[in-house]
């Protein structure tokens, strides 16, 4: 099995887990490559491929996410998520909390929630780091102890988390990619997407918070 093949079949696995509770599952989204409007949540997708980036928001919660461009991206919102994605190798889960917890604090919590977990296996670097004034809890995961699966062996899973406050809501951004054996990932870009690139106030009538 090739590195694309071994990458793209490790985030099928990554997917089923994501969507593990979507017994009913919602209506799905596609993007590919055209504008996408959609009444459900008031989202909106937009791609410019020759900027490597698509914009996905929502008016009814507020958010807006930057994601990497892909022509392949299915979205889906669930029990538990605001919203849900994948393409190819990249995933991602969007949730929103009620709670008093600082965004640096929730980070440092669910790391130490991963740590404690025994169901989370080949936990690598795992850290809470400051990029552009902002926490990211930031994870590589090995894909051969993540799966059981020696197919895996040198696949790489890259984990972003970040939150963000708006009043009494914490919105949580989890953005992960799976890279697989001699590939790099511009974690800078993923970095910036969950930072700079993700915002909780789109279209809030009383502005930033």
């Amino acid at each position: 099995m090739n590195t694309r093949s071994l990458s793209t079949a490790f985030a099928a696995f990554a997917g089923v887990l994501l969507l593990a509770m979507a017994a009913g599952s919602a209506e799905t989204i596609r993007f590919t490559g055209s504008m996408v409007q959609d009444k459900r949540d008031g989202i909106t997708i937009v791609g410019e491929k020759d900027s490597g980036l698509i914009a996905v928001t929502s008016l009814r919660f507020h958010y807006a996410l930057m994601l990497p461009y892909a022509e392949d991206w299915t979205f889906t919102r669930e029990q538990g998520s605001l919203l849900r994605g994948t393409a190819g190798p990249v995933n991602l889960t969007l949730s929103a909390e009620r709670n008093n917890e600082t965004p640096a604090r929730h980070l440092e919590r669910h790391k130490k929630d991963i740590l404690s977990n025994p169901a989370a296996k080949g936990i690598g670097r795992i850290e809470v780091v400051t990029f552009k004034d902002e926490p990211v809890l930031r994870e590589v995961q090995d894909g051969e102890a993540a799966s059981g699966d020696a197919r895996f062996r040198g696949v790489k899973v890259h984990h972003f988390f970040a939150a963000k406050r708006w009043e009494k809501d914490l919105y949580v951004l989890h953005l992960s990619k799976v890279v697989g054996p001699g590939d790099r990932l511009d974690e800078k870009l993923f970095l910036n997407m969950v930072t700079k690139g993700f915002n909780v106030d789109f279209m809030r009538e009383n502005g930033k918070k």
